[in-house]
């Protein structure tokens, strides 16, 4: 099923994640620590399969440097320093308004950078679905340091103290790193090693797409046959 594009128009404001499970679009989340090459798969993914595509982080950077209320709200935790975490229902809200977008246009979607809390992973399976496919992109702390340093470099920003690098590091193994082992114990987990070289980085994270790209659909095609034969009576007792 396709939201017609008039309805999207009308509807937007109002559509919720719950969509998301209604419509069964796959849907496949990328985690990892700073530096681990997150966005470096993303965009090697982007350039050979066809899906909507958000980055959290990117996403509250742009709202952030916006003059709108919102905008200057998150601005006050992402220009901070030390960085802050931004709050669980903006985060939520944007994302809700983004993933709207998405379901008008019907493919596929990965979100980078999410969750990053228990919090922000409750409230997604409570608003929307499960999290069922998550590609977690591990990296020694070394390696995610001299990529950070490399990635500066490249887009001649000012280079950020190793300190501050390492506490957002920190900050991951805090936060994150026990969301990613509770959803090892449910197998819902692929995690690829990006220590070494990028082409096999991105060889084995197209592998982990695409293997929770076809489960998601398998399951999406099993739901939408279980509901036609529930419907034509085959359940009833």
């Amino acid at each position: 099923m396709v939201l017609p594009k008039e309805a999207f128009n009308r509807y937007k404001k109002t559509i919720d994640l719950k969509n998301l499970k209604h419509f069964g679009l796959p849907l496949i989340f990328i985690v990892g620590k700073p530096g681990a090459g997150k966005a470096t798969l993303c965009n090697w993914l982007r350039s050979n399969h066809d899906f909507s595509y958000v980055s959290v982080g990117q996403l509250l950077r742009d709202e952030a440097s916006t003059n709108t209320k919102r905008g200057r709200e998150i601005a006050r935790y992402v220009y901070n320093v030390p960085r802050k975490l931004v709050p669980l229902e903006l985060v939520m809200e944007m994302l809700r308004e983004q993933l709207g977008h998405f379901l008008y246009i019907h493919k596929p979607i990965v979100i980078q950078g999410f969750p990053r809390t228990y919090q922000q992973a409750a409230a997604f399976e409570k608003e929307a679905t499960i999290i069922k496919h998550l590609i977690y992109v591990n990296a020694s702390d070394e390696k995610a340091f001299e990529r950070n340093v490399w990635k500066e470099k490249f887009m001649e920003k000012a280079p950020t103290p190793r300190f501050m690098i390492e506490k957002r590091v920190r900050s991951f193994e805090k936060m994150t790193m026990p969301v990613i082992e509770a959803l090892k114990m449910e197998n819902r987990v692929i995690e690829i090693d990006s220590n070494d070289d990028i082409e096999a980085m991105v060889r084995d994270g197209a592998k982990a797409y695409e293997k929770w790209l076809n489960r998601s659909r398998q399951g999406a095609e099993f739901l939408q046959n279980w509901k036609s034969l529930a419907g034509a009576g085959s359940y009833d007792h």
